[in-house]
């Protein structure tokens, strides 16, 4: 698996807020890739603007709501 593929599972488990140890066992048992939680901690914060979109998404959608 190369790291742009790890990245983008991660990042699509992150979108549909999956806790990380659920997104090391996703790894694990479904891609056979084991990576420690501090490693997997450090990549998804280096995908943080998958974290501020979202949050950006839930604003409007708040908003929305409230108006």
């Amino acid at each position: 698996m190369t790291h742009n593929e790890l990245k983008a599972i991660v990042a699509a488990e992150l979108k549909k807020r999956t806790p990380l140890s659920d997104i090391q066992n996703i790894l694990a048992e479904q891609h056979k890739y084991k990576m420690t939680f501090l490693d997997l901690r450090i990549l998804a914060s280096e995908l943080e603007e998958v974290i501020e979109s979202m949050a950006g998404e839930d604003r409007a959608a708040e908003e929305l709501k409230g108006g």
